[in-house]
């Protein structure tokens, strides 16, 4: 992993990592616990699509020496992440970066957020 500070650490993405597989299998549990619904589990297969792409594009982007990219996916994780923000089930190692993107606008070209 880059050591520029946007980027993640390699502590950083293995969390990360670790953090989604978790949710996969417990939104498979909780699924056919509660029999949920086309859209709930619609929503689920959205969440963890995006996560795992955005995860995987992390890694490839900052082995291909791309940290722009790696740089952007990253910052996706970190919003979707927001969730989790309080919960003692995000990783301390993901926590900084997600508080911050909690606190950040949800309109990043509002001149407040320059």
């Amino acid at each position: 992993m880059n050591l520029e500070p946007w980027l993640p650490g390699r502590e950083q993405y293995d969390a990360l990592r670790s953090f989604v597989t978790a949710r996969q299998r417990e939104l498979g549990r909780e699924q056919r616990r509660t029999g949920a619904g086309p859209e709930a589990r619609w929503l689920a297969a959205s969440w963890l699509r995006t996560a795992w792409k955005y995860t995987n594009l992390i890694n490839f982007a900052t082995e291909h020496g791309q940290s722009y990219e790696a740089a952007r996916a990253w910052a996706v994780m970190a919003d979707l992440l927001i969730p989790w923000a309080q919960s003692p089930q995000l990783p301390e190692a993901l926590r900084g970066i997600t508080v911050a993107a909690s606190r950040a606008p949800l309109n990043p070209w509002e001149p407040s957020a320059r």
